[in-house]
């Protein structure tokens, strides 16, 4: 590359009808200044280059870093997710049982109050029983009773012997019957 300086003590040969030394020579000093502002101006501008390269290379940097933490970020966002699942998958897991333990136990205590029901449904049936029997057997007294009651009123006086045949049931004692019910106890 031709210097400033190169241009500045260039020379040349003189000639017969050659050209104004003075007019040359400032003609080239304003040559080699320009030139050398020029020169300084492509530096400049070459130092600026260089300077929006590393700045380039700097940002480039960055966007492969920005990348690279996206990228890390929905890893991060998926492994997150994953483990919020899991933990709601064992939370839910953990509810199913303990709802399963609830309702084994309510079903044990349904289970045991109506084996209870059932048992003191038989106790009172066993009562029921035993006191329609004494019912029955109390109304047999009462029927027999009136029947000797009525044989007498009946004989005026007579002495009857009461038989206990159907022949000789009274009008009492078939309204009596008449009105007893058998009460099914199954």
């Amino acid at each position: 590359m031709l210097k400033p300086m190169d241009i500045l003590k260039a020379e040349f040969k003189q000639s017969f009808k050659g050209y104004n030394v003075e007019e040359v020579d400032a003609f080239v000093a304003k040559v080699v200044t320009q030139y050398e502002t020029l020169i300084q101006e492509n530096k400049r501008l070459e130092e600026e280059i260089e300077d929006l390269k590393a700045q380039l290379q700097e940002y480039h940097n960055k966007e492969q870093d920005i990348h690279g933490l996206i990228a890390l970020t929905k890893e991060a966002c998926i492994e997150a997710k994953e483990v919020a699942n899991q933990h709601a998958e064992s939370i839910l897991e953990e509810a199913r049982l303990q709802a399963k333990i609830i309702l084994d136990k309510a079903e044990l205590a349904a289970k045991q109050q109506l084996n209870e029901l059932y048992e003191e449904i038989k106790q009172q049936k066993a009562q029921l029983r035993v006191l329609l029997n004494q019912e029955k057997q109390f109304k047999e007294r009462v029927r027999q009773l009136m029947e000797a009651v009525w044989g007498i009123i009946e004989t005026s006086g007579k002495t009857v012997e009461v038989e206990a045949n159907d022949d000789f049931k009274t009008r009492v004692y078939r309204e009596l019957a008449s009105t007893e019910t058998d009460v099914d106890l199954d």
